[in-house]
């Protein structure tokens, strides 16, 4: 189930394509243009002082491995909790690192042991792969994907998503799993 892969994608997606160029010593193997270089240093430096955007992402990725498992499927009472905050949340154009850390620990409220390590167990998507299937091209392709400045946004916002590529999968990946929560309180 792919209900939050997109989610996930795009913050670490800026990372893993910026780290994968720094490897490889950029197109060619001759180095990285220093505006690339820039703006990697930019989300390096954004991703670290936002660690619980990464956490609010991997509990969402958690949240989509629990529904692959009858036992571990979330409840209505946590379908209707979860549902209600991303509803408070998804409008909304900018969020905290700490709003993020509250969000996650309310997400979190009432999950059983078996979720909890459903949950910490989930994995989170291999960005390169995906960005490599999405532009039809292999890893060097990576090398021209264009990283957008770092900034604040909303992790549960699609529309303040920093790689607009990213957009689409984002919105219909939550709206689905907004269907599938909503379907559970019926």
């Amino acid at each position: 189930m792919r209900l939050f892969s997109n989610l996930a994608l795009t913050t670490g997606l800026l990372l893993a394509v910026g780290t994968s160029a720094l490897a490889q010593g950029g197109p060619g193997g001759g180095g990285l243009p220093p505006e690339l270089a820039a703006k990697i240093k930019q989300w390096q430096k954004f991703q670290e002082s936002h660690k619980n955007f990464t956490t609010l992402q991997k509990t969402m990725i958690g949240f989509g491995e629990c529904e692959k498992d009858p036992k571990t499927a979330l409840n209505k009472d946590q379908a209707k909790l979860i549902l209600g905050l991303i509803k408070q949340w998804e409008k909304k154009p900018i969020m905290s690192n700490d709003e993020a850390g509250a969000l996650v620990k309310a997400m979190g409220k009432g999950m059983t042991l078996e979720q909890i390590k459903t949950s910490a167990t989930a994995k989170m998507p291999d960005y390169r792969s995906q960005m490599a299937k999405s532009s039809g091209g292999g890893a060097n392709s990576m090398a021209n994907f264009k990283l957008p400045d770092a900034k604040e946004y909303n992790p549960l916002n699609a529309d303040t998503m920093p790689v607009e590529q990213a957009r689409p999968m984002m919105k219909k990946s939550l709206e689905d799993f907004k269907a599938k929560l909503a379907a559970k309180l019926k």
